[in-house]
C-alpha cells in the first residue's frame, strides 16, 4: 500500500518539521509513505494555484482524503476501520490533502472521496500536517495490533 501525502510548501518549523519526520519514517514499517510538497502561490489566486498543483500530482486509482474542517470527524478507533475499509476495497493507494492557508477549492473538494476533519478547532497548518501524520501512524498500529494505541 502506497501512502501519499501532498501540501503545498515546506514546514518551516523546525520542530514541527523534526516530528513530522519521526511520524513519516514510523509509519514506513507498514506503508510506503511519502510526502510531495508542491509550490505555493500569491495574491488573489492562490488557491487556484495551489489547487492545480496538487491535482498534477495525484495518482491513478487513488482514494483521495481531503482535510477540511467542515469534514467527517472520527475516533481513532473508528478512522482505522474505516481505512482498514479502504486498503481492502481495492484501492491502488491513500493520498491525504492538507491545503494551504487560503483553503481548499470547489474542484479539489469534489475530487475527493472524503473530506475529513481532524478537528473543529482552528490550527496551523503545519500542526495539521504533523498531527495527520501521528494519527496515519496510529491507524496503521491499530490495525496492526501494536500497543501504540493504548
Amino acid at each position: 500500500m502506497n501512502i501519499t501525502f501532498i501540501w503545498p510548501g515546506k514546514t518551516k518549523d523546525v520542530r514541527l518539521a523534526s516530528l513530522s519526520s519521526e511520524y513519516l519514517s514510523r509509519l514506513q514499517n507498514y506503508a510506503k509513505a511519502d510526502v510531495i510538497e508542491t509550490r505555493t502561490g500569491t495574491g488573489k489566486e492562490k488557491s487556484d494555484f495551489e489547487a492545480e498543483k496538487i491535482l498534477a500530482r495525484l495518482p491513478e486509482r487513488s482514494y483521495i482524503i481531503l482535510l477540511d474542517e467542515k469534514g467527517k470527524s472520527y475516533s481513532s478507533k473508528g478512522f482505522s476501520e474505516k481505512i482498514g475499509n479502504i486498503l481492502t476495497s481495492g484501492a491502488n493507494s491513500i493520498v491525504f490533502i492538507v491545503c494551504g492557508e487560503s483553503g481548499c477549492t470547489k474542484v479539489l473538494k469534489e475530487r475527493a472521496d472524503m473530506v475529513l476533519s481532524l478537528t473543529p478547532m482552528t490550527m496551523t497548518h503545519e500542526i495539521a500536517r504533523m498531527v495527520l501524520l501521528e494519527q496515519i501512524y496510529r491507524t496503521f498500529t491499530i490495525l496492526n495490533n501494536h500497543p501504540y494505541h493504548k
